[in-house]
């Protein structure tokens, strides 16, 4: 049996010989078996793209439209109703033009009344730059309203959007309460009871102080009612307290009398107005846009004296509020990130910066940030 299992296996050697002869004889070699197995599926056709064309970039994600945008409807010629916040949706969307077209005439389309609170909003959604006349295949994001889920629907014709509505009608009310103020204070100026050197002088600084003061802030609630300007928010915020902390000072005046510390505030405050007014000088020619927001960029490095040499200091809160409102310790702000440096735009202003908890502090530092300046740097020397 085991003689006829190794004939067997001499056998199919031999044969095996003489296969691999023949396959080289005819010139081939010998190949390993494949394992059995679905046959592998060919590969793809390869594909290019013409010249001219390229992979399309993925659309760019629609911004945000602020929180605090109201809708109101034209209920008739001249008068505009405000919609209930629930029974609107308020989002964005990005529309390529098909044509040349005019922004006014863009918003027209979409339902929106054209106007500088419109076109502050506009100016938040589009990063580039927006003329009175768009080109063709020019991307702009604009706002849409729609009816809240399950809300009736919205009342036919133009719509307005409204920012900030609470803080302009602070600088309304405000500017017609400093009116009636100052001239109540003006009247009572001369019973003060305080020597009559210093009360004449300080009459006289009071009256070069407010009377300018009073006109600037009824200029500015003027210009928000017109619409006609692109406002920014945190500027008419900056501004609101400012006149609610004049309203308070005149009222204070008027129960105790006029002091050094009151003329010093006000001395502060006109130098802050002096610049804010600059939102409210702008002058343009029929059928000019109204500028972008007056905003500029901001840097903060925080830094600590280290062997003789600054080293920046990381993760530090710094705060800012213009010099009017910082010395009263209202309308403190801080920079959005704890880091060195900190930078974001803020509206033109003469402002005080400093870090650390509380009011500022010996290492604070006055910036007056223009636009004319252009981009503003501080330092914050820190212990």
């Amino acid at each position: 049996m085991r003689r006829a299992k190794q004939t067997v296996v001499r056998c199919a050697r031999a044969l095996a010989s003489v296969v691999l002869v023949m396959s080289c004889a005819c010139g081939e070699l010998p190949v390993a078996p494949l394992a059995a197995g679905p046959p592998a599926p060919e590969p793809p056709a390869a594909t290019s793209l013409p010249p001219s064309a390229s992979p399309s970039p993925p659309p760019a994600r629609l911004p945000s439209v602020p929180p605090d945008v109201e809708v109101a409807f034209q209920s008739s010629p001249g008068t505009w109703t405000a919609l209930d916040a629930r029974a609107v949706k308020i989002g964005a969307t990005r529309t390529v033009l098909a044509n040349d077209e005019d922004l006014l005439a863009v918003l027209e389309k979409a339902g929106i009344q054209p106007d500088g609170e419109s076109l502050g909003l506009l100016y938040e959604l589009n990063s580039a730059q927006l003329t009175s006349t768009l080109p063709k295949g020019f991307a702009i994001v604009l706002p849409t309203v729609d009816a809240a889920d399950g809300a009736t629907p919205l009342p036919s014709g133009r719509l307005r959007l409204t920012r900030a509505t609470p803080v302009k009608k602070r600088i309304e009310d405000n500017a017609v309460l400093l009116q009636q103020h100052a001239a109540l204070v003006e009247r009572q100026l001369p019973k003060l009871k305080a020597p009559a050197s210093k009360d004449m002088r300080r009459a006289a600084r009071f009256r070069e102080l407010t009377g300018p003061l009073v006109d600037q802030f009824d200029l500015i609630r003027l210009a928000v009612l017109s619409r006609r300007l692109a406002l920014n928010t945190e500027a008419l915020e900056q501004i609101a307290l400012a006149s609610d902390r004049f309203v308070s000072l005149l009222r204070d005046i008027r129960r105790r009398g006029l002091n050094s510390a009151d003329l010093d505030w006000l001395k502060t405050l006109a130098d802050d107005m002096g610049v804010w007014m600059l939102a409210f000088k702008e002058t343009k020619a029929p059928g000019e846009l109204p500028d972008r927001s007056r905003l500029v960029n901001v840097r903060v490095r925080t830094v600590r004296m280290s062997g003789g040499a600054k080293v920046e200091v990381p993760g530090l809160r710094v705060h800012y509020a213009p010099e009017a409102l910082a010395s009263q310790g209202i309308g403190v702000r801080q920079f959005a990130r704890l880091t060195s440096p900190a930078e974001q735009p803020l509206p033109e202003a003469n402002y005080r910066i400093w870090t650390g908890d509380g009011p500022p502090n010996a290492s604070s530092v006055r910036a007056e940030v223009r636009m004319a300046f252009g981009e503003h740097e501080v330092e914050l020397l820190v212990p």
